[in-house]
């Protein structure tokens, strides 16, 4: 992954915002202004947006606000913002790149995608399991009697090792089960139709992972 580099330069706002966009994403063509902003806030970092940044990005109108709206986001997700650079940030970039290589789905990028946006917040799974299944769909269209329709669809598991978790999402998840007095799974499923994949189970440990990249002492 390339790491992208940016100067400031005075009174040149759309380029601010355009660099500090590149910064923080993999998007290859140049971006400025609110269009810009749209575009980082719709692709893959959106599974990283707390429903508070999507309001508090909706606020920043100036490409001063912008850019510091962006230096905080990863700021607060970085684990030793004393050092140079920001690992989280360098790994999130690389998994964007993966799950585009490995997920696309006919008319989404593959980071956009359900299985995509686990490697995002995951990385690989430890373990993968593909079975399938009948499933019943309905077809208004058909001239037959019925209008009901057995296909096969594929069933993915994807399972995830205790070691393989963030100390800080392990953290989060103690206390999850404390309060809830009951253990989080830590398996995703998918059913794949049609060349597209659905996430059935597992939302909760994907939340429960989002929450915990963000140190709220910043």
């Amino acid at each position: 992954m390339r790491s992208s580099r940016f100067s400031f330069r005075a009174g040149a706002a759309g380029a601010v915002v355009t660099a500090a966009l590149l910064a923080s994403c993999t998007a290859a063509r140049p971006v400025a202004g609110k269009l810009g902003i749209d575009e980082w806030a719709s692709g893959p970092v959106r599974w990283l947006l707390l429903p508070r940044e999507r309001r508090a990005l909706q606020r920043s109108v100036s490409a001063g606000e912008v850019v510091e709206f962006i230096e905080e986001f990863w700021r607060r997700r970085d684990p030793d913002p004393g050092t140079p650079g920001n690992p989280y940030r360098d790994e999130f970039l690389r998994r964007v790149e993966d799950a585009d290589l490995l997920y696309a789905e006919p008319g989404r990028r593959g980071s956009l995608t359900d299985r995509g946006r686990t490697v995002v917040l995951l990385g690989a799974p430890s373990n993968l399991q593909v079975t399938s299944r009948p499933a019943l769909s309905w077809d208004p269209k058909s001239k037959r009697g019925h209008r009901t329709l057995t296909r096969v669809v594929s069933i993915e598991t994807w399972g995830y090792r205790i070691d393989d978790l963030p100390p800080r999402t392990l953290e989060m998840l103690q206390e999850y089960e404390k309060k809830a007095d009951s253990r989080l799974n830590l398996t995703l499923t998918f059913i794949i139709d049609q060349d597209r994949a659905k996430l059935s189970a597992g939302e909760s440990l994907l939340q429960h992972v989002k929450r915990a990249a963000v140190y709220e002492s910043r």
